[in-house]
């Protein structure tokens, strides 16, 4: 004996249709009408998103609005601080220039007195003293003169004259001093040679560096010409570093010019000579061993010896022997 083992799960109703089934059906009967449902989904998604983009644009217009009108107002603000800061400028400015006319009125209206109350009072009154003074000096003067010529009439003819002739001599002794203090009574002589060329010349420079000078003679340099004098002997000045007769021996190279300068050198040499012991003798035991004594040594005779010779000129003097006894 067999049994029927019954089904799990609910038993479906005979009379109902599946989704699937439907959608078959609905394909099967009206094949566009899936295709208008796609539609409506995309139109409503689109119109959803519609909504989302109005909507931010919306808070994006707010916020711009917002912004907008924080702008004015602080914009207001600013011209409202302004404002009034310029017409508080204003209204010192306009005060002070009240100020300053008033008191140039005040201060034009006290000199109109003043000059009101010189004419009325004080103008006449100096008048009034000034004609008085005048006619008082004139009376004195004309009673002064009037006097004088009868007092000189009175005089005898030898004080007349004498009292005349002395007024003409100052009156030409003045005018013979003015004539010759600005050089137009006597004659002046003028020294027809040239002592300068200043005048003469289209420019006048001044050199400020004295460093940039060069003597004469060494501008153009020539061969130097050397001339051994024999030695000298010299008595020295003393001092508190020698004894009581000092001495010098000297033997001396001089640097000449030319072969002439050299002739004329040797054949003077004991003028020569003369002229150095002279040169030296003026010189102390300390000036002689010092290297500033021996250059001012060498100076001194360069130039006593150019000054006597007749042509040429000495550059350089030399000691070739230098021998001192304190």
């Amino acid at each position: 004996m067999t049994a029927d083992i019954p089904q799990a799960g609910p038993r479906p109703d005979e009379n109902m249709i599946s989704l699937e089934d439907l959608d078959k059906f609905i394909e099967e009967e009206d094949p566009n009408f899936i295709q208008s449902m796609v539609e409506l989904k995309v139109e409503v998604a689109s119109l959803q998103l519609d909504i989302k983009s109005e909507n931010i644009d919306r808070d994006i217009d707010l916020a711009r609005t917002t912004e907008m009108v924080g702008k004015k107002i602080k914009e207001k603000t600013r011209f409202e601080i302004f404002r009034r800061d310029f017409i508080s400028a204003l209204r010192r400015f306009l005060i002070s220039i009240k100020n300053l006319l008033f008191s140039t009125k005040s201060r034009f209206m006290l000199l109109g007195e003043k000059i009101k109350h010189f004419a009325r009072f004080t103008l006449p009154d100096l008048l009034r003293f000034f004609k008085f003074r005048s006619v008082h000096y004139s009376q004195l003067t004309l009673r002064f003169t009037k006097t004088n010529i009868d007092a000189y009439q009175n005089l005898s003819k030898v004080r007349k004259f004498s009292l005349f002739f002395t007024l003409i001599s100052t009156l030409a002794a003045l005018f013979f001093l003015g004539k010759t203090f600005s050089q137009q009574w006597l004659p002046h002589f003028t020294d027809p040679l040239i002592h300068s060329l200043e005048d003469k010349a289209i420019s006048v420079g001044a050199y400020k560096n004295k460093n940039e000078l060069q003597d004469l003679f060494q501008a153009f340099p020539e061969v130097e010409f050397y001339v051994l004098l024999s030695k000298v002997i010299v008595n020295l000045k003393r001092d508190e570093n020698s004894s009581q007769n000092p001495m010098g021996i000297f033997e001396i190279y001089l640097g000449i010019d030319s072969k002439d300068t050299a002739i004329e050198v040797k054949d003077r040499e004991h003028e020569i000579l003369d002229t150095i012991q002279r040169s030296l003798e003026p010189f102390t035991y300390t000036e002689a061993v010092s290297m500033s004594g021996k250059t001012r040594m060498k100076s001194v005779m360069r130039d006593n010896v150019n000054n006597i010779l007749n042509q040429g000129k000495v550059f350089h003097v030399y000691f070739n022997t230098f021998i001192t006894n304190p």
